[in-house]
């Protein structure tokens, strides 16, 4: 509703208005800034790397398997063949011999039973078995073994010539033990990494740590380098992981930011830790679009909101200035469905006394304009146009002034419609117009059907339902009429 027709707000709710919109916008601002500064939380890394973190897992957990499994098995098969092993060691080469040239990943393997031990070599001819028997029985037994019996676990991992291998253990019981070591080929070609660089894998066991990187680089000096480091970066995540129980940290290393991304992998009952280590660089990098056209969208959004707050405002202060300064215009323009002229509230010009019936018809237009669209009500312009003012109405008061008059009328709206109506729906202001008092009745629509009880002929109230109809207030006195204009019109009864 615009204020020509009846808004209902004042200049000082107009301020307040605008205050608070600056500040809801000066609010979104700062949110916005805020998610800016979150853009490097641990909550996008987890969220942007959370797939690659587990396409590197599945690849670890491939190789693994492909390790574990057949060098698990083999332990099983053998145990009970070095439970009554013999001195004649070559018993058992034929058989080591079938299964290695089917597994050539694995580059050594021991064997200890009782006093004797077995070791298969990998070299360019194949796989060389040695077989040693202690004469002095002095070979430690598996007593104090510090894993578990019948179970393959990785003691830990190193690198040899610039290649990763996987050390592992099978303690079958206290007399008999198997040793493998394996490279560790894990194949990352398959992971789309993007324009993202400079992201390694790492694997925990143990005391050990090795790191791979997840692009494919040339084997040079810096990329031996680069490992080292991410070793070192590693190693100092994982105390971090320790000390917060969290899943991605951040560390500082050469004046330089990276991001730990952490995780278990398992195969069989066999857990070990797995990570990713990412630059901050790189994070922001892979943000950088993204968040672009993010904060562009936000830009444009914000613009658009600051224009059309400011074409709105810029609108409402024109219609004010219209509506409390030109009231020659508004006279002009004269009585309509949301302006009615009254030239006094009580003083009868005619009689001149005080006339409670004028109240009365004042009482009929304010619940008129409520019952419709609302409206306002200018006290203090006759009829025809002429600006009578209110010192008549004023000469009646206590105190002859502004004050006391809204005093007074607002006191009668609260006895015809009660405190809620009249401090919701009813704003009341004063202009001067040619060194006369203006009293401007802003009247809202109101939610609920507004009656007002009229003094009939024989001096009894009764309670009439009236609307406003063109540029006067009628009574609606059919009954059928006013059940159905409330149903139509009130959004609650």
């Amino acid at each position: 509703m615009k204020v020509v027709s009846g808004r209902f707000i004042s200049k000082k709710e107009l301020r307040n208005k605008i205050f608070r919109d600056v500040l809801l916008v000066i609010i979104f601002l700062a949110i916005i800034t805020l998610i800016y500064f979150q853009i490097r939380s641990p909550i996008p890394v987890k969220f942007l790397f959370r797939s690659l973190f587990q396409d590197v897992k599945n690849s670890v957990v491939e190789e693994y398997s492909k390790i574990y499994y057949p060098t698990y098995y083999f332990s099983i098969q053998m145990t009970p063949l070095f439970d009554i092993a013999s001195d004649n060691l070559d018993d058992y080469k034929v058989l080591i011999t079938n299964f290695f040239p089917r597994h050539n990943f694995i580059e050594k393997a021991t064997m200890k039973f009782g006093y004797s031990f077995l070791s298969i070599v990998k070299d360019k001819g194949g796989y060389n078995v040695l077989a040693y028997i202690d004469k002095n029985k002095s070979i430690k037994d598996f007593k104090d073994a510090l894993i578990p019996y019948e179970q393959l676990s990785i003691d830990s991992f190193y690198i040899k010539n610039r290649k990763p291998y996987i050390h592992l253990l099978y303690i079958a019981n206290e007399s008999i033990g198997f040793e493998y070591i394996s490279e560790f080929n894990i194949d990352f070609s398959n992971l789309d990494v993007g324009r993202t660089k400079d992201i390694y894998a790492y694997l925990l066991a143990g005391n050990s740590t090795v790191t791979f990187p997840i692009e494919d680089i040339e084997d040079s000096a810096e990329s031996i380098s680069n490992s080292i480091v991410y070793t070192e970066i590693a190693n100092m995540l994982t105390k971090e992981f320790l000390a917060t129980k969290e899943d991605v940290v951040k560390v500082q290393y050469n004046n330089k930011s990276y991001w730990g991304y952490r995780g278990t992998f398992s195969v069989a009952n066999n857990t070990n830790g797995i990570g990713i280590i990412i630059p901050e660089t790189e994070v922001v990098k892979k943000l950088e679009l993204p968040a672009i056209f993010i904060i562009a969208l936000i830009l444009i959004l914000i613009i658009f909101i600051i224009i059309f707050i400011t074409m709105h405002y810029l609108r409402i202060i024109e219609e004010l200035k219209t509506n409390h300064m030109n009231i020659k215009k508004i006279i002009e323009d004269g009585e309509s469905t949301i302006v009615e002229f009254k030239s006094t509230l009580r003083y009868d010009h005619s009689t001149e006394k005080i006339n409670k019936a004028l109240e009365e018809v004042i009482m009929k237009s304010i619940a008129a304009f409520a019952n419709t669209e609302g409206g306002r009500l200018f006290i203090g312009i006759g009829n025809y146009g002429d600006i009578t003012g209110l010192e008549y109405d004023y000469s009646t008061l206590k105190h002859p002034n502004r004050d006391f008059f809204e005093l007074h009328l607002r006191t009668v709206v609260e006895t015809y419609y009660g405190n809620a109506f009249s401090s919701q729906c009813i704003r009341i202001d004063f202009v001067e117009e040619d060194g006369k008092d203006i009293c401007i009745v802003y009247i809202r629509k109101s939610i609920e059907p507004i009656y007002t009880k009229i003094t009939n002929k024989q001096g009894a109230k009764e309670e009439k339902f009236f609307i406003r109809v063109g540029n006067s207030s009628r009574e609606l006195s059919n009954t059928s009429e006013v059940i159905d204009y409330i149903k139509k019109h009130f959004k609650k009864l």
